[in-house]
């Protein structure tokens, strides 16, 4: 569903020099572009791959005629050093060929995780972020995971870990730490009830945010790790009006 209106691109890495992959769609120029980080356990191509994501997000990107950079981002990889600089060196590229007048990111999970992240490591490519479902502290979230036995809690703490070794690699991309580096418009939701990000990851986020006026944060009461996908129009919607 829509793979159409994708484009699969290689991208060399700046770090290794590996071939790294994308999905890209051609809007209309002058329009945002939409940069769509996918969740753990998948790949760039869940905007035509999965199917609610294909008949929400995906659907209402391309009826605005917005361009579209979905990375695979080396896959389970939580946002680490090598792909803040692949993801830099990918937008550079393509600025230059898209010609959006404002980049935005868009993802929910592990990606939403990762639009933190890069936004704070690189807040000049950066003008607005819609965050589903984040984490925004690492070592307080492999903290909760070290009491959680779902196997997908484990896969997902055996992932970071890998990515982030170091208690200083942590630090580093923790957006409540440095949350003085996101001043763009911020959309934010969480599950009250999340059951795989804690909705503490949120908390901790917002208590550091809440003199920030382009800050915003809705907390959908017992809602699950999915609740906040369904307002991914609604929110990208205010976000763009914002």
């Amino acid at each position: 569903m829509f793979d159409d209106q994708f484009t699969r691109k290689e991208i060399v890495s700046p770090v290794d020099g590996t071939f790294q992959a994308y999905y890209v769609r051609k809007g209309k120029p002058g329009s945002p572009c939409m940069v769509v980080m996918h969740g753990h356990g998948s790949m760039g191509n869940q905007l035509f791959t999965r199917k609610d994501i294909a008949e929400s997000w995906t659907a209402f990107l391309i009826q605005n005629d917005f361009s579209i950079i979905s990375p695979d981002m080396r896959g389970n990889t939580w946002m680490n050093a090598t792909v803040v600089e692949e993801l830099s060196a990918m937008l550079k590229v393509e600025k230059e060929l898209l010609k959006w007048d404002r980049l935005l990111i868009t993802a929910g999970s592990m990606g939403g995780t990762g639009a933190f992240i890069f936004a704070l490591r690189h807040p000049e490519q950066v003008d607005g972020i819609a965050a589903f479902g984040a984490a925004t502290d690492f070592r307080a979230y492999c903290q909760w995971l070290d009491t959680q036995e779902l196997p997908i809690l484990k896969e997902i703490q055996k992932a970071i870990l890998e990515n982030y070794p170091t208690e200083e690699s942590m630090d580093l991309h923790c957006a409540w730490k440095h949350a003085d580096k996101l001043t763009m418009p911020i959309w934010y939701l969480h599950g009250g009830a999340d059951e795989l990000i804690t909705v503490a990851q949120a908390h901790a986020l917002v208590e550091q945010m809440k003199n920030q006026p382009n800050f915003h944060y809705r907390e959908i009461p017992g809602g699950n790790h999915d609740s906040p996908l369904a307002y991914y129009v609604e929110t990208v919607t205010e976000l763009l009006a914002g």
